[in-house]
């Protein structure tokens, strides 16, 4: 196999194992990576350009930072198409999330009949349907008489929340 081919077949692993990473990751492990990839990318590629700029103006090459700056040439292309991609994946699990109540409920009205109030936790149901990707395990809360459902909101900011609540039926943003 030719050394490009190798390449090439390197090059696609690691585009998959990044739509992977995007696909199944939760939103507040992106954020983070995200932030630590601005954080330490954009000053590493400043200074490499910096020193393969002072460099080429002494008429030397430097071979370990033209692999730098190659690999953040990568990096920036791949975080171009995760971007969009992204934001597709997370308004699908918003809407996915958003449409749970409506699946959920049956589950909720027949535990109420049997016990008289809503559980208190999903584990106190004798089965309920899949969790949304966006709703965890700690994403319901009842008092008995109403229950509440949910998720961070993986677009907006580390605080920004949506809520369901049972007594309304809608559900809200908060921040």
């Amino acid at each position: 196999m030719s050394d490009v081919m190798k390449r090439l077949c390197a090059y696609t692993f690691l585009a998959l194992l990044f739509a992977a990473i995007l696909w199944w990751a939760d939103p507040f492990v992106l954020r983070v990576l995200a932030f630590l990839g601005a954080a330490v990318g954009v000053p590493v590629a400043l200074l490499a350009a910096f020193m393969l700029w002072r460099a080429s103006r002494q008429g030397r090459t430097m071979p370990a930072l033209v692999q730098v700056l190659r690999v953040l040439a990568y990096a920036a292309v791949l975080g171009s198409v995760a971007l969009p991609l992204n934001h597709h994946v997370f308004q699908r699990a918003i809407a996915q999330a958003k449409a749970w109540p409506q699946v959920l409920r049956p589950h909720l009205e027949a535990y109420r009949t049997a016990h008289g109030t809503y559980p208190r936790t999903l584990q106190d149901l004798p089965s309920h349907p899949p969790l949304p990707r966006l709703i965890g395990k700690g994403g319901y809360s009842s008092d008995g008489r109403n229950f509440t459902l949910w998720f961070g909101d993986p677009i907006g900011g580390f605080f920004d929340a949506w809520v369901y609540e049972s007594s309304t039926g809608q559900w809200h943003f908060s921040s």
